[in-house]
């Protein structure tokens, strides 16, 4: 018999992975205060590190005070945040997983009671769609020149703790999916306008990124359908996708929907249809692809790897109801299933259940 796919090995950049089985950003609001890692973070990762994955993307870690998601969202700002991150880099690697680490901004979805910061976007945004109740003001082209050397400034901090790549965070969103989207970028300068104005703040990230760390591998997330007239697509993946890559970004997240389309999202999502999605992007680009969407065990994960819909999967829940999932398959052993309770969704799983 043919060895499964999910268990053969891929080159991200210039590095091999030994499989592809990804786990993804899960946010867990477990860091301190302060945005450095606690005990908990560390535990969860290295839980995750010793299940055998091949690789794994460190949550969402917010590259400035002001664009935090979450009162205790890990934060990659500051000197003091290096030794915490550093650990998690070490505890990946030292199990064989490729490390990367997702940088995030919020924008205008940043709750100003969270943050203790007004909150910004390309362009304002009313209270009733930034999803906090605080509607979000347009930046300065001086504040857009701070937030690009701020990303560039993480990405140091992220070379310096050992990570093998950092990972865009362009969709859901966020301050960067927000310049990109026509719906949320209404700007009439250079930053705003035509898809090549939109993008010009990420493309300039990844210009920076290479100039300061060089050998780090730039990957991204991104939207595969916003569901909405005005947001992402196929239609404007087609020409933006491939700005990226040829900017220099080695490998692509796919996901879907933003706050106003929660609901479609979730629908969506089923068991499997954000693969649709997957499958656009890698006929898109050349660099590897990792799709996403309520996998739950690694048959899921390898029809879709056979049906060639990306080229690596990522696998959330089935891995939070039991880390080890990989391992004890390679061991022909029986491990916890995940059984879709619900109870690991968004920040609501404690560090100290377990699922049954």
């Amino acid at each position: 018999m043919n060895k499964a796919i999910w268990n053969t090995s891929i080159t991200i950049g210039n590095i091999k992975i030994k499989n592809r089985i990804v786990f993804p950003p899960i946010g867990t609001s477990w860091a301190n205060p302060d945005g450095t890692a606690g005990p908990e973070v560390l535990q969860w990762y290295q839980e995750a590190a010793e299940g055998g994955c091949g690789m794994i993307v460190v949550e969402g870690s917010t590259i400035s005070p002001d664009g935090k998601s979450s009162k205790r969202n890990l934060g990659i700002y500051d000197q003091k945040q290096v030794d915490g991150l550093k650990r998690i880099a070490e505890t990946i690697k030292g199990n064989g997983c490729f490390a990367s680490i997702q940088l995030l901004h919020a924008g205008g979805q940043a709750n100003p009671e969270i943050t203790g910061f007004e909150s910004i976007s390309p362009s304002a945004i009313s209270q009733s769609h930034t999803g906090t109740g605080h509607a979000s003001r347009a930046m300065t082209i001086l504040e857009i020149d701070e937030i690009r050397e701020k990303y560039i400034a993480a990405t140091g901090l992220a070379d310096r703790a050992g990570y093998q790549a950092v990972e865009l965070h362009l969709a859901h969103g966020y301050l960067l999916h927000e310049f990109l989207s026509e719906n949320t970028n209404k700007r009439t300068d250079r930053y705003g306008g035509s898809l090549a104005n939109r993008s010009r703040l990420i493309l300039e990230i990844i210009s920076g990124i290479k100039q300061k760390s060089p050998d780090l591998i730039v990957g991204a997330r991104v939207s595969g359908e916003d569901y909405l007239a005005d947001g992402l697509n196929r239609k404007n993946n087609q020409h933006l996708l491939p700005l990226l890559e040829a900017a220099g970004l080695k490998y692509f997240s796919v996901t879907a929907g933003v706050y106003e389309t929660s609901k479609a999202k979730h629908k969506a999502m089923g068991r499997g249809k954000f693969f649709k999605y997957s499958k656009e992007i890698k006929q898109i680009v050349a660099k590897p692809v990792i799709g996403v969407g309520k996998i739950l065990d690694l048959k899921a994960a390898e029809e879709h790897l056979r049906n060639e819909d990306c080229d690596l999967v990522a696998i959330g829940r089935g891995l939070i109801a039991d880390p080890k999932m990989i391992v004890k398959t390679n061991m022909k052993q029986p491990y916890n299933r995940c059984t879709e309770c619900d109870e690991c969704k968004y920040l609501v799983r404690k560090a100290d259940s377990r699922c049954s």
